[in-house]
């Protein structure tokens, strides 16, 4: 509200020779405005949608109702990234089996677009291209998600949670659905250490 004072001011008195304009002043009640301040905060804080965490979902086998299968799988299907400091990334391709004189060849790489990512579509390019059933390569086929990479995660001790999740954002982009996550294991270990990586 706005109220007009017409008070001339003071008490002077009116010089001979003619009128005085009087002096107008004005006085913004700013009361409303308060009010309609709260009245848009209590509206906005409302209607607002409560951002929610982002999240993934992992889907875990359901083992309480069936009990685990053995399954034979390919060893040019099979890969094992394991996540080491400093963001590093080990990768193989196939088991390793000292025992039986198989020793894969460990590759290094890091979580960037042209490391880890490249490395998981390519793997799964030839882990399809090699793979006899032929719902490997038809997208349309139902078995497609089954017959790809299967990929074996083994976060080493001195990887970080950053890591994890950044393993799992890989998975989701290149779209493999076959993955575990197991331990680190102790030939696994032997490896890096006779690769001179695990320092």
């Amino acid at each position: 509200m706005a109220e007009m004072n017409t008070d001339s001011g003071g008490g002077h008195k009116k010089k001979k020779g003619g009128s005085r304009s009087k002096k107008v002043s004005t006085r913004v009640d700013m009361t409303p405005m308060v009010d309609l301040g709260f009245l848009l905060i209590t509206f906005f804080i409302f209607t607002t949608t409560m951002s929610k965490p982002a999240s993934m979902e992992v889907n875990k086998p359901d083992t309480v109702h069936k009990p685990p299968v053995d399954i034979l799988i390919p060893e040019s299907r099979t890969m094992t990234v394991m996540m080491g400091k400093d963001d590093k990334v080990f990768w193989y391709m196939g088991i390793n089996d000292p025992d039986n004189k198989k020793i894969p060849q460990i590759h290094t790489t890091d979580y960037s677009e042209y490391g880890l990512r490249k490395t998981l579509l390519e793997s799964d390019k030839v882990a399809r291209e090699n793979n006899p059933n032929p719902a490997a390569r038809n997208k349309n086929d139902s078995a497609y998600s089954k017959e790809g990479l299967i990929v074996i995660i083994r976060p080493c001790d001195n990887s970080t949670y950053k890591n994890v999740v950044d393993v799992l954002d890989e998975m989701k982009i290149t779209e493999i659905k076959s993955f575990s996550w197991a331990d680190i294991a102790p030939v696994d270990l032997t490896l890096l250490d006779k690769s001179g990586l695990n320092k």
